[in-house]
């Protein structure tokens, strides 16, 4: 079976010497230095009839059932345990798996002050109160903004000082006072341009090097002096 084989891959053999036990989510070995007991606080859910290579794997239980910890994820096999721990959330797998239904993650209430938002839907959540939501500044698709205090906002559609200015539809151009300039080549975002303050193009000035190759010659002394005759 499929699942037997993600079983083997998830089992941990190199646990923590000093605890001396599976960990949460680790599956539990039968082999002759296979770790015989499961970490405080966890029980040993038995593998369902027919899989081989494991004792089973280490859980929480509640209510006095089995149940999936943080960040672990839901295995799709018969008899698997489906359901999140108290106070986590199921969400989808990031990348397609049909060897797993999802993950169980722990999604605060609502966002805190400078902490970036995400535009997936499972993990989206409102701005904790006292705060606003800032439109993406960092001009990078996909940015979903962060929670700031309503002083702190800022043109909702720029791109704040020192940050990369990407070109696609609908791209926010740079803040105001700032202009898209090119970093230097030792920048590791040389491959777009920043919005820096300052103008588009360095001007350099050369009035100086102008003045110093249009002296006036009686300036230098060399104006014919009317008193002195060459005859």
């Amino acid at each position: 079976m499929k699942w037997v084989v993600l079983a083997f891959c998830l089992i941990v053999t190199g646990a923590a010497s000093a605890q001396n036990c599976v960990v949460e989510g680790a599956w539990m070995g039968i082999g002759p230095q296979a770790l015989r007991n499961c970490c405080a606080g966890l029980e040993l859910n038995p593998p369902p009839p027919g899989q081989i290579g494991s004792a089973g794997q280490c859980l929480k239980k509640q209510g006095g059932q089995f149940c999936i910890g943080e960040n672990l994820p839901l295995l799709n096999y018969p008899g698997a345990v489906s359901k999140c721990c108290s106070g986590l959330t199921q969400v989808e797998n990031s990348i397609p798996d049909n060897r797993i239904r999802g993950n169980c993650v722990n999604i605060p209430a609502c966002v805190t002050e400078g902490q970036p938002m995400t535009m997936h839907p499972s993990y989206s959540r409102p701005c904790c109160e006292g705060l606003v939501h800032q439109s993406p500044t960092s001009g990078r698709m996909g940015d979903g903004g962060t929670c700031v205090k309503p002083n702190a906002v800022v043109d909702a559609n720029c791109v704040i000082e020192g940050a990369p200015l990407f070109v696609y539809p609908g791209a926010p151009s740079c803040c105001r006072g700032l202009a898209a300039r090119r970093p230097s080549a030792q920048s590791p975002i040389g491959f777009a341009e920043v919005c820096m303050r300052g103008p588009a193009q360095v001007q350099v000035n050369d009035s100086e090097a102008r003045k110093e190759l249009s002296i006036d010659s009686n300036d230098l002394g060399l104006r014919d002096d009317p008193g002195v005759s060459n005859q």
